[in-house]
């Protein structure tokens, strides 16, 4: 690498304070270029066995006696703030071997720095910073060429590969702990070899899902909070409106719930009731009692404080499993079993009834494109 490092202000237009300006027959492979315009700083490195026509800033011809000499787009440093601890990171990685090399957004650019970073990286530990932008890939970058890397995207940060491009990444490449989305294929790029793959990673439509199945290498296993997560809610039900039965929580559109231990309890003793038995089920049109029923027949048509319901259903969840879209309601019947009727009530001035669901919510799998 050449020892001069130029300062400018200007990227093409021939005068002296301009990149373009330097006389190629001076320039040798590895001189740095440092230029300042309207607060944004461009590093450049000379390629002295390059014919790339030019494509300002990524790459820029001398104007006099260009040759195979062009500046090469390094780095683009967008707030000037940051400008001396960014040229240090570039130039000078810290002692811990974690190199930021950063990028802009824009297309083929950050394909061209990243690529750079990788080469300069190789096989060593190290770890690849994007800051939040837009990283508009229009070349495929293989990740796990570099066995060492840690690649380290903060929030708002997007990977998006161009249509027919794709990223691979190694195994453990990417933080497990990242839980927010940091690619964007709606380009009509791929991603390739995540192990583990996380849904979240791509986002929480159905098309996304699909993207991060994909996306994972086979064999991988798969995290995050779809397409499925243990859940385990309180809900507490006022019963001051006596009815026929009371909604406890309705399953969302693309999912359904699996439950293993229902739990609930009066907390006041229940006054008004024209049926024997309560329990929880999840049918619109009767009062099921298929996740759990107190086997307590209600005294003097009514039930005491804190008689309760405790249902495990660990040996099939299936059979009582709530889709998209379903209630699963606390309701009253007249024996320990399911009733078609809706007509016996519950309830009065002051009572309450708490309940814990704890299941699977699982994120339906979306048909295949």
């Amino acid at each position: 690498m050449s020892d001069i490092v130029y300062k400018k202000s200007a990227l093409t237009g021939g005068a002296t304070n301009a990149l373009d300006g330097v006389d190629g027959a001076d320039l040798t492979s590895g001189t740095l270029a440092f230029t300042l315009v309207s607060d944004v700083l461009y590093i450049h490195r000379v390629n002295a066995a390059s014919s790339d026509a030019e494509n300002s800033p990524h790459i820029i011809t001398p104007d006099t006696n260009p040759g195979t000499c062009r500046w090469e787009l390094m780095q683009l440093i967008q707030h000037s703030a940051d400008v001396y601890t960014e040229i240090k990171n570039v130039l000078y990685p810290p002692d811990t071997g974690v190199t930021d090399y950063g990028a802009a957004s824009g297309a083929d650019y950050a394909a061209h720095n990243i690529a750079w970073a990788l080469s300069a990286v190789g096989t060593d530990a190290a770890e690849l910073h994007l800051p939040a932008a837009t990283y508009d890939f229009a070349t495929a970058v293989d990740f796990s060429a570099a066995t060492g890397l840690l690649v380290n995207p903060q929030k708002g940060a997007l990977m998006k590969p161009g249509s027919g491009v794709n990223l691979t990444f190694g195994a453990g490449q990417i933080p497990e702990a990242i839980d927010f989305q940091i690619f964007d294929l709606s380009a009509g790029g791929t991603v390739s070899g995540l192990n583990p793959g996380h849904p979240e990673w791509f986002g929480d439509t159905d098309s996304d899902i699909n993207d991060a199945i994909d996306s994972t290498a086979d064999g991988a296993s798969f995290k995050g909070e779809t397409p499925a997560r243990r859940v385990c809610w309180k809900f507490d039900i006022d019963l001051t409106t006596p009815a026929n039965k009371f909604t406890i929580y309705t399953v969302p559109t693309g999912y359904s719930y699996y439950p293993l231990i229902t739990q609930a309890r009066f907390n006041t003793a229940i006054s008004a009731t024209t049926g024997d038995y309560w329990g929880i089920g999840v049918d619109a049109a009767n009062q099921r009692v298929d996740m759990g029923v107190d086997s307590t027949a209600a005294s003097g048509s009514a039930f005491a404080k804190n008689q309760k319901i405790t249902h495990v259903n660990l040996a099939d969840p299936e059979t009582p499993v709530a889709t998209a879209g379903e209630v699963i309601s606390l309701n009253v019947v007249d024996s320990t079993a399911d009733s078609a009727a809706l007509a016996n009530n519950i309830g009065g001035a002051g009572e309450s009834a708490t309940v814990v669901l704890t299941g699977w919510l699982v994120r339906d799998l979306p048909d295949a494109a």
